[in-house]
C-alpha cells in the first residue's frame, strides 16, 4: 500500500516536472531546481522499493557483523 502511494505521488511529480521543464527551457535556475527534484524523487522511489521488497531483519543482521 505504501509503495503504491509513494509511487504514484512520485510519478505525478515527475510528469509535472517534465512538462514544466519543457515550457521553461530558457530558465536555467528552474531547470536545475527541477532536475534536483527529479533526482531526489528517483532516489526516494528506489529507497521505498528496496524497503518494501527486502526483509528488514536481513539488513539488520548484516550490520551486526
Amino acid at each position: 500500500m505504501l509503495f503504491n502511494v509513494i509511487f504514484w505521488i512520485l510519478a505525478i511529480c515527475f510528469v509535472i516536472n517534465v512538462i514544466w521543464m519543457w515550457f521553461q527551457l530558457n530558465n536555467q535556475i528552474l531547470q536545475k531546481t527541477f532536475a534536483w527534484i527529479n533526482v531526489c524523487a528517483i532516489v526516494i522511489g528506489f529507497w521505498v522499493y528496496y524497503g518494501v521488497s527486502h526483509d528488514a531483519s536481513a539488513i539488520n543482521g548484516c550490520l551486526l557483523l
